[in-house]
Order: C-alpha cells, then structure tokens, then sequence
C-alpha cells in the first residue's frame, strides 16, 4: 500500500472511532430514559437497515450465497458485542467498562493468530501493551480498586467478541463490496436484536421517556452507526486488524474529552496522561521500522531506474 493511501485510511480510522467515542453521551441518554437494550439495538440498526438499503440494492442483486454468510458471520459478532456491552453497563462502573472494553486492543492480535495464522509484527504487540497502559490511567478512578464483578466479566466477554468482529471484518473485507460488508452485519444485527427483544417480552415503548430518545437515536443511527460503519469497513479492507485495534481505542479518549466538553466530568491529570500515553502508543505503531524504510527506499530507487530506462 502507498503511504499517502495508508494515512487515508488510518485517517478514516480514526474518525471512526471518533464518532463512535461521541456517541457515548447519546447511547447513555437513551438508557437512562428506560429503553430496554436489545429493543434499543432492534430500533438503532432497523432505521440504520432502511436508509443503507438504497445503496446496496445493486451489489444485493449480485450477491452470492457465501458472501452473505460472510456478512452474517461479521454481524453476528456486532449484535454479540454490542448486547452484551450494553447489558454490562447496566451492572458495572463507567471506568471498569471502559477500561475492559478497550482490551479488545491486546485480544485482537491473538484472535488475528487462531483465525488467520498471521501473527502481527512484534512492535504491534508492544504497541497495543502501551495503549492498554494508557486506557488503564485514563480511566483509573484514585481510592477505587479494580475488581471483577459479574458486569466486569461480561464486558470482558464483549471485548473477546469485538475482537472476533474485527478479524472476520478484516479476513472478508476483499471479498465483499463496502456497502455490502456494511449494509449485512447491520441488517444481521438488526434481526437478532429483535429475536432477543421478543424473546425477553422487551417489544414496547411502555415506560420510556420516548420524547428524549428521538434526537440521540437519529444522531447515533446516522453517526455512529451508518457513517461509522461505513467508514470501519472501508479502512479496515486496507488497514491489518491489530492496528486497527489500537486506533480504536481512541474511542474512549474521545469519549472523555466529550465528556469533558459536555460538563460530564471535569478534566483530570488522569484524562491527560492516559490521553498521551494513547496517542504515543498510536503514533509508534504508524513509524515504519528500518527494514520497512530501507525497503521503501528500494522500491523507489528501483522506480527510478526503471523511468530512466524507460526513456
């Protein structure tokens, strides 16, 4: 891949991630207006389902009986994930679930190595220790022990499943068109979450404040899930999934400082330290090593030669 494409693609990466860590102050007004979570996740990926359809119905008319099962695998692992993080908030502290949540970052390399035999370079490894350091100070509360609670395992699990969705993501990316690798795990998620909803007797708006779920379900469907979605599936076709995992984890950097910005909570040394030591990690993961720059250098020294022959 050419550097300026990889910079693009990192760049959409993390403006993904950017949009998903704003979408945190959105999903915990809805739950605080007493709306059940796979109900929630049945309404957010319909309305996400409808409006992406338009553009897929092309590449749907030449879709094959695999590719479809591809996007069902992918999508399995989104409604897991998303189910039971969102269950877990409910029983465990904000710190704890961010903090477990983002250990999908060191997860992901070795979900990357069971599936695909590929195991990331070294310096990945180091990169996503650095970056699990720092969601560790970030969102490290002084005077409160870490404890693993039954919330805290399943965040846990969570993790382990976003780690398995972003390999999947990853291994079809070449297989699918982007709208199509969006449009199938959105659509899967969508009609799980509903088998879930009417399977718990979670199918009513009774009790929930509807009038304060409108806007941030429009704003989350939009943002976070359509422009969010489309964006995470056309970076990660081009971008290895144990780097993906490490920008990813900007999300909750970036839900601290809306956070912060929204009067949430005050900004702390915490939230600066670990912000940096997040953004180190990130930046250390992009420099190419020197075999990677001899290599570079080859290739256009060789390009060179080549033009000169050529005339």
């Amino acid at each position: 891949m050419k550097q300026n494409k990889a910079w693009f693609y990192n760049l959409i990466l993390v403006l993904t991630a950017l949009c998903w860590g704003v979408s945190f102050i959105w999903v915990k007004d809805i739950l605080n207006a007493n709306m059940d979570s796979s109900f929630f996740l049945f309404i957010r990926y319909l309305l996400a389902s409808l409006l992406w359809l338009p553009f897929c119905l092309k590449d749907l008319r030449r879709v094959t009986g695999r590719q479809v099962l591809m996007g069902v695998i992918v999508g399995v692992f989104l409604y897991a994930g998303m189910l039971v993080q969102t269950i877990a908030l409910k029983v465990t502290t904000p710190s704890n679930s961010a903090f477990i949540t983002t250990s999908y970052v060191v997860l992901t390399p070795f979900v990357t190595w069971l599936l695909m035999r590929q195991p990331p370079k070294k310096k990945v490894y180091l990169c996503a220790a650095l970056c699990f350091v720092g969601l560790y100070v970030l969102t490290r509360t002084p005077g409160e022990a870490f404890s693993l609670s039954l919330g805290d395992g399943l965040t846990l699990l969570a993790a382990l499943l976003f780690a398995f969705q972003m390999t999947f993501l990853f291994r079809f990316g070449s297989q699918l068109p982007t709208r199509l690798l969006t449009f199938l795990p959105q659509a899967t998620t969508c009609v799980l979450s509903l088998v879930t909803a009417l399977l718990t007797r979670k199918v009513s708006f009774a009790g929930v404040q509807v009038g304060s779920i409108i806007l941030p379900t429009l704003l989350i469907v939009l943002v976070a899930t359509i422009g969010a979605g489309y964006m995470q599936t056309l970076g990660q076709k081009h971008v290895e999934p144990s780097r993906c995992a490490i920008i990813f984890s900007l999300e909750s950097v970036f839900a601290c400082a809306t956070s912060v910005l929204m009067g949430y909570e005050p900004l702390t040394a915490n939230l600066v330290a670990g912000g940096l030591i997040v953004v180190a990690s990130i930046i250390v993961s992009e420099m190419p090593s020197r075999a990677e720059r001899r290599q570079e250098q080859l290739v256009k020294q060789l390009r060179r030669e080549e033009g000169g022959s050529a005339e």
